[in-house]
């Protein structure tokens, strides 16, 4: 015999049998994660017959109320176990024991009321655990767990009035604490390794005086929706390295100037959907690392004074904030900025001195509004903007001359305009522009010469208009058709795109091949479905196909007409 063959043979001998799989429940073996599902069986008890591998353990959805000391001993490798959604209502201190490896563990949406604080203390790979949604009650004057190891919690949705003093103070690695959607009023925390906070939806407001809380690594605070009317800049000095706060969806109508000056590390402010008229101009002057800021369904009073004089953050959001109008000096202090978002306002006009203070700008959104006039070189001197989205507005587009004026302009989004026609000459200022999206008006055909106006163009959306489907859609097709007047012949020039889906799948764009000669075609047997490409066919042949693709209706196409003729001629 072969030597090797016989030290296979003998590894093989030697190597144990994966033991069988319960009947009921589905096993996967392959993997590095051996695991077995068995959820929504109605099991009360552990199934008999788990691989003694078994790494990843799947028993929710079943009836499992009472989880005994020894019960897991028949699993004893699974690092990953779910126990959610079984009623549970007891768990015994040493149900646990065993499981040396156990780093992940979903005890959510279960009846528990109480744990021993020494259930898991044993665990020595515990990373996460998941408890929220049951109705734990945290012990007044004791601590609620102990775990040297433990670094995730979830307590969401528990129906918690409040966290006394000691209660996560022996969770010594305890990174991530997630309180969110409880009933909390009072609030006290100290745990020195928490670098994650999540309070948010519960009653703690109106002020920050019940909030005791001390975690100097603190990285990250959710205090959205907890009915705070306003925040003590003493409250927030102690959290230096804080690089997230979330004080959204509160009732706050009033800032201290000198509330986020501890806050030199902050990286990203969510102020949306408060109460907020007036910002104190030098409000975020010392936060000189802020990359964004969101101060988004706020109603604003927007004057002849910039809102900030100083803003170092390149995301700023001011959606929904019911400007009517802003003047050349309100953007004044945010000349850091290169993404600005002021879509879903009362904006009526755009004029060319409005952006002269924000000249980084890369994207530019002003969808939603009601503008109507925009002056033709209201972004001339924008030179690093890129990408501008004026969809919603009731915009009139020149009869004969360029719409705006813009040497970078890449991609432009003018949906849901109310467009009937694309004037030749619209696009004729933009020599940069890749991408035009049209989706959503009432155009029944664009012209080859407004699309060609824009040299660059190579994709273009137009989806859910109302084209009339006959020949004059014939212009569009020798568009997507055409080669670059730079190529050297057929073919050879920079590919173009037609798209008109509304989704992932939908949104499939097709390349028309080049074509010296175009018919313009319709099927005997119509299908007017969402346009999703524009087929070009050469002219020169004698017979045509019945089945030639044609310009399918994305929305009010020929619905309820007569049929067409077989073939019209341009």
């Amino acid at each position: 015999m072969d030597p090797w063959r016989g030290a296979l043979l003998l590894l093989l001998a030697a190597a144990p049998a994966r033991a069988g799989c319960p009947s009921e429940c589905e096993c996967r073996a392959s993997g590095l994660h051996p695991a077995v599902d068995c959820s929504a069986l109605q099991f009360t008890a552990l199934p008999p017959g788990l691989p003694a591998d078994t790494s990843h353990l799947r028993l929710g959805f079943n009836n499992i109320r009472i989880l005994r000391n020894g019960s897991l001993t028949t699993a004893p490798n699974v690092a990953r176990l779910w126990l959610n959604d079984n009623g549970m209502e007891i768990i015994e201190p040493g149900a646990f024991n065993y499981l040396s490896s156990l780093s992940w563990l979903d005890l959510e949406n279960n009846k528990i009321t109480s744990l021993h604080p020494d259930t898991f203390v044993n665990l020595t790979h515990l990373f996460k655990m998941i408890l929220s949604g049951n109705p734990l009650v945290v012990p007044e004057n004791s601590v609620f767990l102990r775990s040297e190891y433990l670094q995730i919690l979830d307590m969401a949705n528990c129906g918690l009035e409040e966290i006394p003093s000691k209660a996560f103070t022996e969770l010594r690695s305890l990174m991530t604490l997630r309180l969110g959607n409880n009933s909390l009023r009072a609030v006290t925390i100290n745990v020195s390794s928490l670098s994650h906070l999540d309070l948010h939806k519960n009653s703690i407001g109106p002020t920050t005086n019940r909030l005791q809380i001390s975690a100097p690594r603190l990285l990250k605070l959710d205090l959205s929706s907890c009915l705070f009317a306003t925040i003590s800049p003493d409250f927030l000095g102690s959290f230096p390295l804080m690089e997230y706060f979330d004080i959204s969806d509160n009732i706050i109508d009033f800032l201290n100037p000198d509330v986020f000056n501890a806050l030199s590390n902050l990286l990203k402010l969510n102020l949306t959907n408060n109460l907020i008229y007036t910002l104190p101009a030098n409000i975020i002057d010392q936060n000189r690392k802020l990359e964004a800021i969101d101060l988004s369904n706020n109603p604003l009073v927007i004057g002849r004074t910039s809102i900030l004089t100083t803003c170092s953050a390149r995301i700023i959001m001011m959606k929904r904030c019911r400007f009517r109008d802003i003047t050349s000096t309100s953007l004044n202090g945010l000349s850091n900025a290169t993404e600005l978002h002021l879509s879903d306002n009362k904006l009526q006009t755009i004029s060319k001195s409005v952006f002269t203070s924000v000249p980084l700008l890369v994207s530019l959104y002003l969808d939603g509004n009601k503008i109507s006039q925009i002056e033709v070189d209201a972004f001339e001197d924008l030179t690093q903007l890129t990408f501008l989205d004026l969809s919603r507005n009731s915009l009139q587009l020149p009869e004969d001359g360029p719409f705006l004026r813009s040497s970078s302009l890449g991609a432009l989004r003018l949906d849901a305009c109310g467009l009937e026609a694309l004037p030749a000459a619209a696009l004729r200022a933009l020599p940069a522009l890749r991408s035009l999206s049209l989706a959503g008006n009432d155009l029944a055909f664009v012209s080859d010469a407004a699309l060609r106006a824009a040299p660059a163009l190579r994709a273009l959306h137009v989806a859910r208009n109302r084209w009339r489907c006959d020949c004059a859609l014939r212009q569009l097709w020798f568009w997507c058709a055409g080669a670059d007047e730079a190529a050297s012949g057929p073919g050879q020039g920079p590919e173009r795109e037609v798209a008109a889906g509304a989704g992932a799948g939908a949104r499939r764009a097709a390349r028309c091949p080049d074509a010296e000669e175009t018919a313009c075609d319709l099927p005997r047997r119509r299908r007017f479905t969402a346009l999703a490409h524009l087929t070009c066919r050469d002219n020169s042949e004698e017979e045509l196909d019945d089945d030639v693709e044609w310009v399918g209706a994305a929305a009010g196409i020929g619905g309820g007409t007569r049929a067409p003729p077989d073939r019209l001629s341009a």
